[in-house]
Parts: structure tokens; sequence; C-alpha cells
């Protein structure tokens, strides 16, 4: 099977929240993130989060999340082809590749893409069996062209930003990629 997963908050345990508002004296954490661009917090966080975003040495020196090494091993030894799609700045793509294929040697290729609507586009476009994300946004987009692959979205306290998109018909929640099970 061929499997498209995004990187950062489904494989990469990203925590731009919790760091950006420990240097300004704030206690935020990731669960309290309603929305896509920080629209819940103040100017002052928002730029630390988005300057965090384009930092090659804060973003390139993440974790995968526990268990998620042991499930892409077991799907790699099963067979499975897995890609990486992100919407992660460009200029640290090269820095984000050596950081997943440290982590990761597993994953195949990594795509960069410049948007969630970019994101759907490849995974239609390529024919991915399985795709998974933290965004539903691309899922949304592919339920309009009628993708035929399955969609996990990665559901849990943590991701309160996708609440829209857990009762989308199309989609299977998940609190985490280790709780996925794919056929052997």
């Amino acid at each position: 099977m061929k499997i498209a997963i995004d990187l950062d908050n489904t494989l990469f345990n990203l925590r731009v929240v919790e760091d950006s508002s420990r240097v300004l004296g704030l206690n935020y954490t990731t669960s309290d993130v309603k929305s896509w661009g920080y629209r819940e917090f103040s100017e002052s966080l928002r730029k630390e989060i988005y300057r965090r975003f384009s930092d090659h040495i804060y973003m390139c020196c993440l974790k995968p999340f526990p268990n998620v090494k042991n499930k892409i091993v077991e799907w790699y030894n099963c067979g499975h082809d897995m890609d990486i799609i992100t919407c992660r700045n460009e200029h640290i793509a090269r820095d984000t590749v050596n950081m997943v294929h440290k982590e990761l040697p597993e994953i195949r290729n990594i795509y960069f893409a410049k948007d969630h609507k970019n994101k759907a586009e490849i995974v239609f476009n390529d024919e991915y069996d399985i795709y998974i994300d933290d965004d539903g946004r691309p899922m949304d987009e592919l339920t309009k062209v009628y993708y035929c692959g399955q969609m996990f979205l990665i559901s849990n306290d943590d991701t309160m930003y996708n609440e829209g998109y857990r009762n989308n018909f199309f989609i299977t929640c998940v609190k985490g990629i280790s709780s996925i099970c794919l056929p052997q």
C-alpha cells in the first residue's frame, strides 16, 4: 500500500505552542489551539510561533511521538511504501529531510506542499491508498474530488483545532499513528 503521512503533530511531536508560550512567560499548550492560524492567541505569541516555524534549528531537532518508530518499522516490514507530505517552509527542507531520514529511515520520499489544498492534490494525483494527518482541511478537499483512499485523522486532546472534521463520514479518527491497524 502507498501511504501518505503528515509530519508535524502526526509523526513528530511539535510543541511550538508550549515552547513559544514559555519564552513569553505564558502557559499555553497545544490543547489550547482551537483554530488554524492561532487566532485565539495574542499577536506576540503568534509571531513567536511563526518565527519558530522558520527556524531550522528548532524545527529540525524534533523527535517522533512514542511508538511511531515501531509502527513505521512494522508497516515497512509489511511492504508498505510511506511518504511524508508536509507544508513546512521550503528553506528548512534539507534539514527536515535529514531529520526524517535520521529518525525514520523507512520513509521513502518527503514532499513539500504549498498549503492544505496542495497536500490534497499530491495525495489524489499520486493515488495514495491511505492518507494520515492531524489537519482535516486536506481531507475535506479530498472528499470533494471523490478520493477513494482511506483517511485517518489524528484526533485527540491536543488536536482541538480539527474538531470540525471529526464527524466527517469519510474520515476515521484515531488518537495517534500507533492505533492504526493496516492489513499485512
